[in-house]
């Protein structure tokens, strides 16, 4: 018999991370399960959906197992969430079954052959991965993942770019409607790198990421890239393919602009955005010297009317855009005010951060309406 003594909570929170991934629903039942595994004086626990994998450890109080086990990943977490905080667990196993005990509490749950275990095979390990900050890298990530697209037939937009080099890294998203990009200086000797993450790789990713200085370190291994941080390494399989020439979207002759406070700008826009078409979703900007007014109107012929100033002294734009694209962004850059540039009429709306550490360019192209 294999048995173990392990904190509540040093098995609930390797348990957490991996159950969004788990959770799917699978053509092959034992993707439900994890593998629990042994690695000197430490618990590994593995979950995959054959897509991302994740495979995170943590210490037990005592140690007493030889032999791998696959059992339910929800079952075991719900079990564990529902002890008390602090408490000790004993895992006994045997006989193809788990007993968890704690307390007077007793669980016995039914086990599956680590033999049918489905994992991800990985190669060799990394000979110079990029090494970056947890919070950087969360952050670069989020300022872009909302513009991917979804389920396009290009099949390389369905994912967000990344690429390192020459001492900046790249983060870029879009889906020929919007782009988003950010990009910063970070300290690498690494060689070039792109790679294009799938959708539920990076939105996963970015939930198990912490904002704090604690390092990251990744790199490409043939199709895959693999990321490790605190006690986790995260797997996820890459798109193959090209990505577009993002620079030949992003505007350097805007010449029109105004900077605006982003709280005031999204607040007019929800409010905009309740009579807005549910279809079109437009919304059109009037910008005049010193004023900019909002106007969205639906086919019932209702209309909203907002009017925010601003320091524009250059000739009147009147163009249109989709209203959620503009709210997107807004939710997403936590700054206190943005910069808005234009070209000659008809072309796409450029917004900055003004005098930000990390550079971010969000494009949107205009629309009839």
């Amino acid at each position: 018999m294999s048995k173990m003594t392990i904190v509540r909570e040093n098995l609930l929170q390797p348990l957490q991370s991996l159950l969004a991934i788990v959770e799917r629903r699978h053509t092959n039942p034992i993707l439900s399960n994890v593998l629990m595994e042994i690695d000197g004086d430490l618990l590994v626990i593995k979950g995959t959906d054959l897509e991302v994998q994740i495979r995170t450890t943590t210490k037990p109080e005592t140690l007493d197992f030889s032999e791998p086990l696959v059992v339910s990943a929800r079952k075991l977490h719900d079990i564990v969430r529902s002890l008390k905080e602090n408490s000790l667990v004993i895992l006994e196993y045997s006989d193809r079954k788990l007993l968890i005990k704690s307390g007077k509490s007793r669980f016995n749950l039914l086990t599956h052959n680590p033999n049918d275990y489905l994992g991800m095979g990985r190669g060799e390990e990394i000979k110079n991965p990029v090494t970056i900050t947890q919070g950087k890298l969360k952050f670069m990530l989020e300022q872009v993942e909302y513009s991917v697209a979804q389920q396009d037939v290009r099949f390389y937009l369905n994912g967000t770019f990344l690429s390192v080099g020459t001492g900046k890294m790249v983060t870029v998203a879009t889906d020929a409607h919007r782009l988003a990009y950010c990009s910063q200086n970070i300290a690498s000797n690494t060689e070039f790198i792109e790679v294009i993450l799938p959708r539920r790789s990076v939105s996963e990713l970015i939930k198990l990421l912490k904002v704090n200085e604690e390092n990251v370190s990744f790199g490409l291994i043939q199709n895959q890239v693999v990321f490790n941080f605190s006690n986790i390494e995260f797997l996820s399989k890459v798109i193959e393919g090209k990505y577009p020439d993002y620079n030949r979207v992003i505007p350097t002759n805007h010449y029109r602009g105004f900077t605006i406070s982003r709280l005031v700008l999204l607040q007019s826009l929800q409010r905009a955005s309740i009579l807005s078409n549910d279809k079109v979703k437009g919304v059109r900007f009037l910008i005049n010297k010193g004023n900019l007014t909002i106007i969205c109107n639906n086919g019932d012929h209702e209309e909203a009317h907002e009017e925010i100033e601003i320091d524009y002294s250059h000739d009147p734009i009147d163009i249109g855009f989709n209203i959620t694209y503009l709210i997107d962004v807004l939710q997403h850059v936590d700054v206190e005010f943005l910069t808005c540039t234009f070209g000659d009429v008809g072309s796409s709306l450029l917004i900055t951060i003004p005098e930000n550490e990390i550079e971010f360019k969000y494009v949107v192209m205009p629309m009839r309406i």
